[in-house]
């Protein structure tokens, strides 16, 4: 992919929305096979250590019988299990996503595998910068919005850039530096996005369980939280590597190949694939970090073409009056010198001829 450029917002959407249609077998698997067997364990760790409660007639109050300890062991280990499993899908997804700015064909099994690999170094990345918005919330809200903006780009610079767990937060906040507004606006609307594409999939099911009776219930919880990880997780990998390749490319050159190296993935035979997002012809000005002459315009009939790029031929009709195609002027007469004798004139013939 030659010459990539800045998108808009609504750009950035489309290229997420044009990857997640590309992608999604590759991501809905990964998803699936790491996520819901940890949901299905999970719920029955949680199922087989609730507690007998009663509840007294008088005041309508539940208590607890016995201790609840095993009750937050199990909550806690099926806690650690669903990070884990999740934190596995976010690379893998990543991995899918980075396929098609590469060019190359990933399957399921690539991607867990490539996750599997950088799964230690995600760990302490999410638990260390959730740790770190956890207390600015704490102090004081805004801290918090502002540590997880600045920190939005240390994932996929971890996955992108194979750098380490305070090398990505400090890397995540240069490309968010001088874009925070937008950085944060492009973060809240996949949020508000993904959010109502999750309870429209998971409300139906949940409700549609809750009439086939407890089991039921259970099992429409469950399915509804699966369908709507199934859009959330790689619709946001999405989005968010969208969003760390345009800030790369707004505040330097990014380099495809050096990318495609660390992520183990083979040199396209035809060159890289078009920009996810971006329209065909490119602007006028090349952005900072683009390659000159990247985004030829294309020919438009009638219209002078963009200042500083060759014209293209047969771009534009001739003027009126314009000589036939091929026509070339005939060669000039050699000049006769002003004291030359008029024509006919011959010299005499010399003495004695």
């Amino acid at each position: 992919m030659e010459g990539l450029r800045p998108l808009g917002v609504g750009e950035l959407l489309d290229a997420a929305f044009k990857i997640y249609r590309q992608r999604f077998a590759t991501m809905a698997i990964a998803v699936s096979i790491t996520v819901l067997p940890a949901m299905v364990v999970a719920g029955l760790l949680l199922w087989s250590a609730i507690p007998e409660t009663t509840t007294d007639p008088a005041t309508g109050f539940t208590t607890f019988e016995g201790s609840i300890a095993p009750f937050l062991g199990a909550a806690a280990l099926a806690g650690i299990l669903y990070f884990l499993a999740t934190t596995l899908a976010t690379a893998a997804c990543i991995r899918a996503v980075s396929s098609v700015y590469l060019g190359d064909e990933v399957t399921w099994r690539e991607t867990l595998s490539f996750g599997m690999r950088r799964l230690p170094a995600l760990i302490g990345l999410t638990l260390l910068t959730t740790l770190g918005m956890v207390v600015g919330l704490i102090a004081c809200i805004i801290p918090g919005v502002i540590l997880y903006v600045m920190w939005s780009l240390a994932v996929p610079a971890l996955l992108v850039e194979g750098g380490g767990v305070g090398a990505s937060m400090r890397r995540s906040q240069r490309l968010v530096e001088g874009s925070f507004w937008r950085v944060l606006g492009v973060l809240v609307l996949s949020a508000i996005l993904t959010g109502i594409a999750g309870q429209a999939i998971s409300l139906p099911l949940q409700l549609l369980g809750g009439l086939l009776g407890e089991a039921g219930s259970v099992v429409g919880s469950l399915l509804g939280q699966v369908g709507s990880l199934l859009v959330i997780q790689p619709f946001s990998a999405a989005l968010l590597v969208a969003l760390y390749v345009d800030q790369r490319v707004r505040k330097e050159g990014f380099d495809l190949v050096l990318w495609a190296q660390r992520l183990g993935a083979p040199m396209p035979v035809g060159g890289f694939p078009a920009q996810p997002g971006a329209p065909a012809w490119a602007p006028v000005a090349p952005y900072p970090g683009m390659p000159p002459g990247a985004y030829p315009p294309p020919p438009s009939p009638g219209y002078p073409q963009a200042p500083g790029y060759p014209q293209a031929p047969g771009a534009y009709p001739p003027p009126p009056g314009s000589p036939p195609p091929g026509w070339a002027p005939p060669p000039p007469a050699p000049e006769t010198p002003p004291d030359a004798p008029s024509g006919g004139w011959a010299p005499p013939p010399p003495p004695g001829g």
